[in-house]
């Protein structure tokens, strides 16, 4: 009997790492799970493992506050004891990596053919809270899976066909006595999970990709928006890095340049954050803005929660600080959504809006309040619909009423088999 091959995928985020496990070359999912809250008291490992008979689910708190790297390795070795696996048994990773800068194509990191790993160490500033513990993770696999190989799937790449005036911010010519790191432009970011859904919904409408034309929303810790031009991405709010667009969990989005400089008049300190040496202002307006600087919570759920019923979603003043964050929320959201729906209907017709991510997903008075919002632009949401909208068999679900010049759509994203996938082609092409 042949051993077991299998292709590890890992979605490492700034306080947790989900992954899937899957057979080789099929890609069938043998196990997933991941670690959440690292970093904190409430930190648990959590697996999945999936079999004929059924899927059998455990879950272990993480005792101290461990590294991050050092947390990947409990997971790797969870991985393999309940699979039953050698380590050799790893012969793929592919790793989930938000910021690739101008890279062109995934980059793949063996035992003594690392040079792609420096480039990262090189890029990590433009995207501290991810990439730098994507690195880590990479340097863990070096050390304890040293046969497997790692491909690193970018979010950019996505993107990479944004057109030069969408890329360019309005500025001079670079000073030639500071080179930045990478080319100052847009990159974007979500590309894995905008590609995931892509697919999902073309499949949904019964068309090619490349005949599909959508505005996707990801909405979760962190949020953006994609508009989708027959399967190319066309813009995208997100910019140079992460923290341009619309508010997150903890991030600011967009606001004036010179904010932080008068709400911290020593933003441009250098500071410590988790072994990362990045500016003071970055650090606010990347983890203590957004949902949480506004009401003091990231749950979505409980924000919803504190809303009066039924009631008017840009309230003046707003009855709380809950109110106040959703409205800020939903009018950043719509000035993208809007933006983006006229762009794509300007070109010719398009198939509809899609929400995905934590919030898109489960965030049914969300979804309402936008599609009432664009009703004008012929966006027609069914609460019925709305309402009943839970994860199944079908990876995207139409919640827009029949008929409806432009439809609406709930999709589940799904990462890390975009990440495997992008991977295993990636080494077929090294072939």
């Amino acid at each position: 009997m042949a051993p077991q091959r299998t292709l590890l995928a890992v979605n490492c985020g700034s306080s947790s790492i989900k992954y899937r496990l899957f057979s080789l070359p099929d890609l069938t999912p043998l196990s997933e799970g991941g670690a959440s809250n690292i970093g904190t008291e409430g930190a648990v490992i959590k697996t999945t493992l999936v079999s004929s008979s059924g899927c059998k689910k455990t879950e272990d708190a993480i005792e101290g506050h461990p590294a991050y790297e050092d947390i990947f390795e409990q997971i790797l070795q969870k991985i393999l004891i309940s699979n039953g696996f050698e380590r050799d048994a790893v012969e793929v990773v592919a790793h989930r990596v938000v910021h690739g800068a101008e890279e062109s194509k995934p980059i793949i990191v063996r035992k003594g053919q690392e040079e792609g790993l420096e480039k990262m160490d090189i890029i990590s500033a433009f995207a501290p809270l991810h990439n730098h513990h994507a690195v880590l993770t990479v340097r863990s696999v070096l050390r304890n899976l040293p046969k497997s190989t790692s491909v690193l799937c970018f979010d950019t790449l996505f993107h990479a066909s944004l057109p030069k005036h969408i890329t360019t911010y309005p500025l001079p010519p670079q000073n030639p006595d500071h080179k930045p790191r990478i080319p100052l432009r847009k990159y974007g970011a979500h590309g894995l999970s905008y590609a995931s859904v892509l697919r999902s919904v073309s499949q949904a409408l019964g068309k090619k990709e490349e005949d599909t034309s959508i505005v996707i929303t990801h909405l979760g810790s962190g949020g953006s928006l994609c508009a989708v031009r027959k399967g190319k991405s066309i813009d995208t709010s997100m910019g140079l890095t992460p923290l341009e667009g619309i508010p997150g969990g903890t991030r600011t989005g967009s606001v004036d340049p010179t904010l932080i400089f008068h709400w911290q008049p020593h933003s441009a300190d250098i500071v410590d954050f988790k072994g990362m040496k990045i500016a003071r202002g970055e650090m606010i307006m990347n983890k203590q803005g957004g949902l949480v600087g506004m009401c003091g919570t990231n749950n979505f759920g409980k924000i919803v929660s504190h809303l009066p019923p039924a009631s008017d979603p840009f309230p003046d003043p707003p009855v709380n600080k809950y109110q106040l964050a959703y409205a800020v929320y939903l009018d950043r959201l719509l000035h993208f959504f809007s933006s983006y729906l006229c762009k794509l209907l300007a070109q010719g017709p398009v198939d509809g809006i899609v929400f995905t991510g934590g919030i898109g997903e489960k965030a049914a008075r969300l979804r309402s309040d936008v599609g009432k919002a664009l009703a004008p632009l012929g966006v027609e949401v069914d609460e019925g619909l709305n309402e009943g909208v839970e994860e199944g068999k079908t990876k995207a679900v139409r919640i827009g009423k029949e008929g409806a010049k432009v439809q609406t759509w709930v999709a589940w994203t799904d990462e890390e088999e975009t990440c495997a996938r992008m991977a295993v082609k990636t080494l077929e092409e090294e072939r």
